[in-house]
């Protein structure tokens, strides 16, 4: 079955399910359209954990967080998970009619009065969403949170998170980086 916008079903009802004034609707008919509305409202997630990572970031270049340490879920020929590189990886075409949910959160420390800025890259592209939190000092743990929707592309999406900051080193605490496909209303 196929995965559709929510008009796209709805088009399909209106013109495979007519008022049956003629008798046209089939068994087929309904089964394929309930089958098409499953498919598409079916969840399918991906995401990786991070229990602790120390990382010597930088001022200039982004510095990826990871490896992570655990898969959380990745839902079968729709997402993988590359817990080396700390990426989740949406299957292009697997997934049409549906958006791409992110969310990126945890904690990081490090020298105080230092800023860190968290950011979501796609396919090795800075999204633009970001999190800054300023520390507090070693051992000090000061919370972020990414929440991004992200248009579905032909090909595969890789997502993952790197971090800036004053050149040194800091500790980033219960790292989550998830991607839920979200249905949506129509094509972009």
């Amino acid at each position: 079955m196929t995965i559709r916008s929510i008009l796209e079903l709805i088009a399909l009802a209106d013109t495979n399910l007519p008022d049956n004034t003629t008798q046209l609707i089939s068994a087929a008919d309904v089964r394929d359209l309930i089958k098409d509305f499953l498919e598409t409202m079916s969840p399918a997630y991906g995401g990786i954990r991070l229990a602790s990572q120390a990382l010597t970031l930088s001022a200039t270049t982004p510095v990826s967080i990871a490896p992570f340490a655990t898969d959380v879920i990745a839902t079968l020929n729709y997402y993988t998970n590359n817990l080396v590189n700390g990426t989740v990886t949406r299957l292009g075409a697997t997934l049409g009619g549906t958006l791409d949910f992110i969310i990126a959160s945890g904690s990081v420390s490090g020298g105080n009065n230092n800023n860190v800025t968290v950011e979501l890259f796609k396919n090795g592209v800075a999204t633009g969403y970001r999190a800054s939190v300023t520390c507090s000092g070693a051992g000090d743990r000061v919370g972020f949170n990414i929440a991004a929707l992200e248009a579905i592309d032909a090909a595969n999406s890789v997502y993952d998170i790197r971090a800036m900051a004053p050149a040194g080193s800091y500790t980033f605490t219960d790292v989550l980086l998830l991607v839920q496909a979200q249905p949506r209303r129509s094509f972009v």
